[in-house]
């Protein structure tokens, strides 16, 4: 009776180390996927950092582009002001010469 109590008590006691290693395993596979879940998490959030980025580099070259036509529509409008200038100088000529070649006093 005294060999069937041990050997009962080594079996339960082998199978609860059994156990004990299974459950060590089970919790270091839950850490493991707490892991696993943080590097997904970090690489959601770098992917958003990285289309932000790409976003603000579009942005900027939107700013760059229109800088480059506001700078083009000056000068178009500086060139289209002195042709007006020079026009009005050379109307303001030509009515100054007619009106002293039409004086009685020459």
């Amino acid at each position: 009776m005294s060999s069937v109590f041990i050997s009962s008590v080594f079996i339960y006691s082998v199978f609860m180390s059994r156990v004990f290693i299974y459950s060590v395993f089970m919790s270091s596979v839950f850490m493991y996927s707490v892991f696993m879940s943080s590097v997904f998490m970090y690489s959601v959030f770098m992917s958003r950092v990285f289309m932000y980025s790409v976003f603000m580099s579009r942005v900027f070259m939107y700013s760059v582009f229109m800088s480059s036509v506001f700078m083009y529509s000056v000068f178009i409008y500086s060139v289209f002001m002195s042709c007006v200038f020079m026009s009005s100088v050379f109307m303001s000529s030509v009515f100054m010469s007619s009106v002293f070649m039409s004086s009685p006093f020459l």
